[in-house]
């Protein structure tokens, strides 16, 4: 019982601390709208807050600075905390500009940017790369996506085309829209079918999807035979991305081959 306490009284100082006070600030701040309009002493917030006197010396001018605290002319100086809701408001709009301006700070970075040209021939040569964290590998499905100048090809579980292609719905549109051919291969074919995301790709005449017959050995993700990523494991990541011409042609003839087989089974059950 002292443990979801202890939880429970510590949630409003996470949330101050998610939009960027520090512990103390967040104790301290908590301290003062509990003690509402009419404020308090350096001594009674000290009480309140259990932080040491020198803190609250020290942080009250910090609080002030973003909005937080307000001092009322008296003898001794008393403080009144913000209302939580404007505090919370004032801190997340701060927070919001910060973000904004780290974006454009970004941006004259990229823009700026040059690669060294040596660098960038190594960059053209054969690679191998694990990519373990689900969000990188949307990133770079995605990046995969933009480079492609005629087809992405996948075999997935049905699970995995039914997140892939929630992630990526609106790439994969943008794609085809740019004539991108888009072929997947997967398993248990109805259950699929019926899900809103592949709906939406199946009405376009640059989408195809197939069912395997059985359980397949091998997931992957190739774009335009050029580079894969390629499943290590029955989930999406870990995989391996790379753009070696001797594994990316071992993946096209497996693609093509299951493919195939699968058209022609379906010719014979017709």
């Amino acid at each position: 019982m002292e443990n979801n306490s202890k939880t429970k009284d510590d949630e409003p100082i996470q949330t101050f601390m998610s939009v960027g006070l520090t512990l103390l600030q967040a104790k301290l701040y908590l301290a003062l709208a509990k003690l509402g309009s009419s404020g308090g002493g350096v001594r009674k917030i000290s009480h309140e807050s259990n932080i040491a006197r020198q803190d609250v010396y020290r942080i009250l001018p910090e609080l002030e600075k973003l909005g937080l605290a307000v001092k009322i002319i008296s003898s001794p100086a008393t403080y009144r905390g913000t209302p939580l809701e404007n505090g919370f408001s004032t801190l997340l709009n701060r927070k919001s500009e910060e973000y904004i301006q780290l974006q454009k700070r970004a941006k004259l970075l990229f823009d700026n940017f040059t690669v060294d040209s040596a660098v960038e021939h190594q960059e053209k040569i054969s690679q191998f790369e694990i990519t373990s964290e689900r969000n990188l590998y949307f990133m770079r499905v995605g990046k995969g996506l933009k480079r492609a100048e005629k087809s992405l090809n996948i075999i997935c579980s049905k699970e995995g085309i039914r997140t892939i292609a929630s992630q990526a719905v609106e790439e994969f549109e943008r794609a085809m829209e740019r004539g991108i051919k888009i072929r997947v291969l997967t398993d248990e074919f109805g259950t699929v079918a019926a899900s809103k995301s592949i709906l939406r790709l199946k009405s376009n005449p640059n989408f195809e999807l197939r069912l395997l017959s059985g359980p397949f050995t091998v997931g992957l993700a190739m774009f335009d035979c050029k580079e894969v990523n390629i499943g290590i494991t029955a989930t999406i990541v870990p995989a391996l991305w790379t753009n070696n011409d001797n594994v990316v042609k071992l993946a096209e003839v497996y693609f093509e081959n299951t493919w195939n087989n699968v058209q022609k089974k379906n010719r014979n059950n017709s």
